[in-house]
């Protein structure tokens, strides 16, 4: 079919609006298009038709356009014209400035299903499994670390769309997608904790796991304090009565537990003369 131009439209849209019996299908047989072409044209220039009855075909009838004639306003009179408001104002002065805001960029992929499926994914297998070895000792092997970058992979999205959905706020501060911020921080738990038992099992080797829990979880290394000798002299006989009342205390600790136990295990009083070993 042929392409019009924009006169020809514009020619066929004034025929449509004047003629009231005309339709799309009739227009478009007119103007060499298919009907759809003449109705999606319609709907995106809004065409509109007078308020005016229904005539039948039958019956030609002219149709009476009004014509706004202008009102005569004498020669060398000033006209009193309304002062624009702000709003008409920046409206002449910047046109860009009301024009509707577009979209930027394409719609979110984001599904309300998202935050069980994450919590679902992290929770699917243990830390490590026991596997008996023929000597009678428990091997520990680890299980599949749960990632991030795995749950992004299944969903079809990238783990900087998962960290944005959780980091997103709305005006008042608050996130903005509160299910998933919270599935999000729960599956950071359970991950760490995933690589600590991993650890203490001996399943991980323990520099993975420093690896691990440095690069993800934002562990750092305990600070040591250096003592400063200087800073805090004491004497040689500070020093040893420190020591000595150390030892006391200790002594006494020893002989209170002693007593408990032989009370508690009915096995009489402890030795008279028992003496720690240093």
């Amino acid at each position: 079919m042929a392409r019009l131009t924009k006169n020809e439209w514009h020619a066929g849209r004034l025929r449509w609006e004047t003629e009231i019996n005309l339709s799309f299908a009739q227009l478009s047989e007119e103007l060499g298009v298919s009907r759809k072409a003449v109705s999606q044209m319609a709907a995106r220039e809004e065409w509109a038709r007078a308020h005016i009855k229904h005539v039948p075909q039958a019956v030609n009838v002219p149709l009476e356009v009004p014509v706004h004639v202008p009102r005569q306003v004498p020669p060398n009179v000033p006209v009193k014209r309304p002062h624009p408001s702000k709003k008409e104002e920046t409206a002449i002065s910047h046109p860009e400035a009301h024009k509707t805001p577009r979209s930027v960029g394409r719609p979110s992929s984001y599904q309300e299903t998202y935050p069980t499926l994450m919590l679902e994914y992290f929770k699917e297998n243990k830390a490590y499994s026991r596997i008996p070895l023929n000597n009678g000792a428990i091997h520990y092997s680890p299980n599949e670390l749960p990632t991030f970058t795995k749950f992004a992979e299944r969903i079809g999205v990238s783990e900087e769309t998962l960290r944005n959905w959780a980091k997103a706020r709305n005006k008042e501060g608050l996130p903005l997608r509160p299910e998933f911020f919270g599935a999000y921080a729960r599956a950071r738990k359970i991950q760490e904790d995933f690589i600590l038992e991993c650890g203490l099992v001996g399943a991980f080797n323990s520099s993975i796991v420093t690896l691990l829990l440095k690069n993800c979880h934002g562990y750092e290394d305990m600070k040591r304090e250096e003592i400063d000798v200087t800073a805090n002299k004491r004497s040689v006989e500070e020093v040893e009565a420190a020591i000595i009342e150390g030892m006391r205390k200790t002594k006494e600790l020893q002989k209170t537990v002693e007593g408990r136990f032989y009370r508690i295990t009915g096995l009489g009083s402890p030795p008279i003369n028992a003496e720690i070993n240093n």
